[in-house]
């Protein structure tokens, strides 16, 4: 049947079509017709069909509906345009004086139909059918107070009518509060609770209605009508305490506390505290207790109080996270203006501020981090804890760094550096911030001071930093940054520090030859005579740390001493080309070749080296010849 066409159809072949049709592609073209056309159709027009055979048309369209609905994937909307059509051609039908099932149907098609409607949001043609519900059920009602044959079954069959009415009127709650219409809404409702008494098992169903109508209307800011929703949810709740757990009502409590405190007025601040406190009373619930704290603070509670309410949350032992929240809602509130905190509770929230801070830390959210370092800096005005302090900032100064904020990273080492001078990690960072400043001169005072907080015979507190490897480190560390930023001059400086006190030979020596590549090219260019000679001796002091590391770190094993050849190789040739820049200063030529011939004792003696080695010692023989004739005394001489 799926080639129907239904364009050139009347009303009645459309419905009778439709409910053989098992999936066409016009389904929804004709859904909108029928519904269109429906409007214009009355009995008169369909004067030559018969009640039954539009009732058994209605009836077929409708479980049409009901069965295709989910199989042809039509839209609720649509599905809910065929009820509205089956519905009407119901009520055109003359339901006779016997026909209590057609009566029955007719009540449970308007109920459905309505109840589609408000799911759909449209209200105000859902009335529609819960009056035609309503009239209908009081039809039955008649007819079954008639046709009674005892007085139990009297009483069933009025149940059975309360159970349809109470649904009706619960429907029409719905729809009066989608419309906006609270009276009309309220007044239902509460015949819906006094019906309770006789229908209990829909005190589950009404509470939940109630709290739902109290959480819409809090959405839309309508904080008397949310109010009188959630109250009534919470003592319809209580009359069935096997259906609604303390749970539940705890969470309507909740909710109404916050109805009360949104409601903003100064009336209602006790109504707010009176349901929290019940609230926590029924089930205790982190939300509870982080509503009640911002209860007492928007009630300007003494500090005593909020400190009372802060100890209750420490002993119920409460997550991180929901610590955090308290101190945040606490720092946002400036509770800090009143009484001065304790040593103790000042320390407790730093703690779970600065773990905070550093889990953010580790993930790379710097601006998360450094939102919870502010919070924790607005404490230091209960106790002056210079230390700490001077951490902080340098804390922030790193999330600054990972941020690109140089300004605000400088500011905050300038802070640290206040407050304690003398820790390495200040140091280092002021080292990284001149780096990034490209400021050398300033780089170089940094590291100079670095060096010498880290070499210090009784060394401050700096943050754990307890062995010798930790020097080198920050040492390392610092040439690191200095050459990825393309700094020579204070990377050099570090990589020189970096090979006068690490005590791994081979960190050592590639910091060495490190630092010779920095360096080398530059000592050509070096401006005036006393310049140039101040760099050779630096490089000269190098060169005999190399020999140094090359002479005490190697043990006997062929690998090691290859390796110890090698070095040696690379150094002995440098000593040797800085011997021959270094014409214009005889002395300092005879160290440099005296210094290439003693590194040449770690090579393999082949004829290459011996031949160097020969030559060294001539040049150095030569320049001592020299200088002995230069000499003005015997003595120098």
């Amino acid at each position: 049947m799926d080639g129907i066409d239904f364009r050139f159809m009347d009303f009645k072949e459309i419905v009778e079509n439709l409910t053989i049709t098992d999936n066409s592609p016009s389904i929804p073209e004709v859904i909108d017709r029928l519904f269109k056309d429906i409007e214009n159709i009355n009995r008169e027009s369909m004067a030559e069909i018969e009640d039954a055979q539009i009732e058994e048309m209605a009836v077929n369209l409708w479980n049409w509906a009901v069965t295709r609905r989910i199989g042809l994937f039509m839209s609720e909307e649509q599905t809910v345009k065929l009820y509205h059509v089956a519905c009407k051609l119901v009520c055109m039908c003359e339901v006779s004086v016997a026909s209590e099932q057609a009566l029955r149907r007719k009540i449970l098609m308007n109920m459905r139909t309505g109840k589609g409607w408000v799911d759909v949001g449209n209200a105000l043609i859902a009335d529609e059918f819960f009056q035609a519900a309503m009239a209908g059920l009081e039809q039955l009602y008649v007819k079954l107070v008639q046709r009674s044959y005892s007085e139990d079954h009297l009483i069933m069959q009025k149940t059975a009518v309360e159970n349809d009415l109470f649904k009706v009127l619960s429907y029409q709650a719905e729809s009066a509060v989608a419309q906006g219409d609270f009276q009309r809404a309220s007044t239902c409702a509460l015949r819906c609770k006094d019906m309770l008494m006789r229908l209990p098992k829909m005190t589950g169903y009404l509470h939940v209605l109630c709290y739902n109508f109290g959480v819409e209307t809090h959405k839309h800011n309508k904080y008397q009508e949310s109010s009188f929703w959630l109250s009534q949810s919470y003592d319809i709740g209580k009359m069935d305490m096997n259906s609604v757990g303390p749970e539940m009502l705890a969470k309507v409590l909740r909710l109404l506390a916050t109805a009360y405190l949104d409601w903003d007025d100064r009336e209602y601040y006790e109504k707010a505290l009176s349901a929290i406190i019940l609230a926590n009373k029924a089930h205790l619930n982190p939300a509870g207790l982080f509503l009640k704290m911002r209860i007492l603070l928007k009630g300007e509670t003494p500090n005593e109080e909020l400190l009372e309410a802060v100890m209750e949350i420490l002993h119920f032992d409460m997550p991180l996270n929901f610590c955090l929240n308290i101190v945040k809602l606490l720092m946002d509130h400036e509770h800090q203006t009143g009484s001065q905190l304790t040593t103790e509770l000042v320390g407790w929230l730093q703690n779970i501020l600065w773990n905070k801070a550093a889990r953010s830390f580790e993930v790379q959210n710097y601006a998360d981090a450094l939102q919870w370092y502010y919070y924790s800096l607005t404490f230091y005005g209960f106790v002056q804890l210079d230390l700490d302090l001077a951490k902080l900032q340098r804390n922030m100064a790193s999330c600054y760094l990972h941020l690109k904020q140089l300004d605000k990273a400088k500011e905050a080492v300038m802070e640290a550096e206040r407050w304690d001078p003398t820790n390495v990690f200040t140091q280092f960072y002021m080292f990284k911030i001149a780096v990034l400043e490209s400021n050398s001169d300033r780089a170089l005072q940094a590291i100079t001071t670095l060096e010498s907080l880290l070499t210090a015979e009784k060394p401050e507190d700096n943050d754990l930093l307890e062995d010798r490897g930790s020097h080198t480190m920050l040492l390392n560390l610092a040439a690191q940054f200095a050459l990825e930023n393309g700094q020579a001059i204070p990377a050099g400086k570090a990589l020189e520090y970096l090979a006068q006190h690490s005590e791994d030979p081979q960190q050592v020596l590639t910091a060495l030859k490190c630092l010779f590549r920095l360096v080398l090219p530059q000592v050509n260019q070096t401006p005036g005579s006393e310049n140039k000679k101040k760099e050779m001796g630096r490089l000269l002091a190098c060169l005999n740390t190399a020999l140094l590391t090359l002479a005490q770190a190697f043990d006997g094993e062929s690998s090691t001493l290859d390796s110890r050849a090698n070095e040696a190789h690379w150094f002995r040739k440098i000593a040797w080309n800085l011997a021959v820049q270094s014409d214009k200063d005889p002395v300092t030529m005879r160290e440099f070749f005296m210094l290439s011939y003693e590194l040449s004792q770690f090579c393999p003696s082949d004829q290459v080296i011996l031949i160097a080695q020969k030559t060294c010692l001539l040049m150095a023989a030569a320049v001592d010849l020299e200088q002995g004739r230069k000499a003005a005394t015997t003595f120098e001489q």
